[in-house]
């Protein structure tokens, strides 16, 4: 998993968000770089111009209580009505 999030982490660093997708994708839910992995994933989808899926994803993080990004998830959500 680790190794997955940091490939994806490099990809997102270089401008590359079509190549981080899938390895975000591939993270589980059970790892312990799931919350990370589902904002960068959020983000990247923003990068490509997917608008629905980075909103489902944002969506899915603002109604997480305690996900690590819940605050920056609604405010983008919010952003965008």
């Amino acid at each position: 998993d680790s190794a997955l999030f940091y490939k994806a982490n490099v990809h997102l660093q270089l401008s590359q968000p079509r190549e981080a997708i899938p390895a975000l994708q591939k993270i589980p839910a059970t790892s312990a770089f799931y919350g990370e992995a589902e904002w960068y994933l959020a983000l990247a989808y923003m990068q490509t111009n997917d608008t629905k899926a980075a909103r489902e994803i944002l969506s899915g993080i603002s109604q997480k209580p305690g996900h690590p990004y819940q605050q920056q998830a609604a405010s983008l959500l919010q952003e965008w009505k």
